[in-house]
């Protein structure tokens, strides 16, 4: 009995151990390349403009993976535990699996490039892409890339770490009722690469290249590999076993 336990926990470290270099492995790829955007983009901004952010490039498909990723492992999360899950556990990853389709189809215009069919009239005259989405639309002043998303993604990131994560740390009963509902915590260094991500866009990035445009790119690839891992990895991973919750 003892024997059998012992294969058994040292068969879950090594499970651990492989999913943690998995992680690590992601997240240290993920960086490497928004380190070298970030550098071609000092020194070359015709070659950031032509390779780095071109449409359908390695940052476009790559922030399409990674949202797939947490897509798949939520509705995975979301099947095995359809039957011992509470409620609001289940609507919570599937509002995850919603978003993260809806994200994917928005960043490659629901397959119009991949297709080749024209955007319906409405968002041909009311796109600045002239595509069918809707991150790029202009209705009047409002630009929703500009003037709407960033601002709504801006509110929701604050609330996230500024309220939601001081708040689970300090309080059992948040801390209860997050795990409960399936409220994925971010680990020590998701955070920081979300505080980095934007410093340095942001910060060093825009005074850098005197506000180089479509420096958000890079922002957005980032970011979205954090909120994949931030999904997959969790620091609250647990919350998804099978047990009743």
């Amino acid at each position: 009995m003892k024997t059998n336990c012992k294969r058994e926990l040292h068969a879950g470290v090594m499970y651990f151990s492989k999913m943690k270099q998995i992680e690590m492995l992601v997240f240290a790829a993920s960086m490497l390349i928004f380190g070298l955007g970030v550098l071609i983009a000092i020194a070359d901004q015709d070659m950031f403009r032509s390779f780095v952010i071109v449409e359908d490039g390695i940052l476009e498909w790559t922030t399409v993976l990674a949202i797939g990723a947490a897509a798949a492992v939520s509705f995975g999360r979301l099947v095995a535990g359809f039957r011992t899950f509470g409620p609001m556990k289940k609507f919570l990853l599937l509002s995850i699996v919603v978003l993260a389709i809806f994200g994917i189809g928005e960043e490659i215009s629901w397959g119009q490039r991949l297709l080749g069919f024209k955007a319906p009239q409405w968002f041909f005259e009311n796109n600045s892409q002239r595509e069918l989405n809707v991150h790029n639309l202009v209705i009047g002043d409002v630009r929703f890339h500009k003037d709407v998303f960033p601002k709504v993604l801006l509110l929701f990131f604050l609330l996230y770490l500024g309220v939601f994560v001081p708040l689970y740390n300090n309080s059992a009963k948040i801390r209860r009722l997050a795990d409960t509902w399936g409220v994925p915590v971010p680990q020590n260094y998701q955070i920081v690469g979300y505080i980095a991500v934007i410093v340095i866009v942001e910060g060093f990035l825009k005074m850098a290249t005197d506000g180089l445009p479509r420096r958000g790119e890079l922002t957005e690839f980032m970011i979205s590999i954090i909120v994949a891992l931030n999904i997959v990895y969790p620091r609250n991973r647990a919350i998804y076993s099978m047990e009743p919750t």
